[in-house]
């Protein structure tokens, strides 16, 4: 008696090789969730790190320009409503249309961000400097910074004493 044994093993490598592709097709998914979720965060740290720059900025502009401080140029400074700008560098600047040129080029620097806004906050010789955006990217328009309300802008704080 004689047995084929070939006959009764056929097709079991195609399903071996369905399986391999199965997993290594999980494995693809898994890695491209990852990146995408590593994209998302990186996307944010440049965002958080422009508007650190941004805060920055504008808290060298005014420490500059004394005169514009004392003058209180730069208090309740909001980019929603940006003055025009006097177009003086060139020619040299007076305090105040100095104050407006620096918040001109800081309104440009945090229009770059989405949802982009900055706000200065004077309190005494105080000075609240805020640089806010729209991270999650769903039309966030609050300034209360508060991280777990979604209608709030994420915000970046620093604080002057001038």
């Amino acid at each position: 008696m004689t047995f084929n044994l070939h006959n009764k093993q056929t097709g079991f490598g195609l399903i071996e090789a369905l399986i391999a592709l199965f997993v290594f097709s999980v494995g693809l998914l898994g890695t491209v969730g990852i990146q995408a979720a590593s994209m998302k965060n990186n996307r944010g740290a440049l965002w958080q790190s422009q508007a650190v720059w941004a805060a920055y900025d504008i808290a060298d502009r005014m420490r500059a320009n004394t005169a514009g401080l004392d003058a209180n140029e730069y208090d309740a400074a909001d980019t929603a409503t940006v003055p025009t700008d006097p177009a003086c560098i060139a020619t040299g600047c007076a305090p105040a249309a100095l104050a407006d040129t620096d918040i001109v080029e800081w309104a440009s620097n945090v229009s770059s961000l989405p949802s982009g806004r900055g706000l200065i906050v004077r309190t005494g010789s105080q000075y609240r400097v805020r640089v806010m955006w729209d991270e999650r990217g769903n039309g966030a328009t609050g300034t209360d910074c508060n991280p777990n309300a979604l209608t709030d802008l994420t915000c970046v704080d620093i604080s002057l004493e001038l």
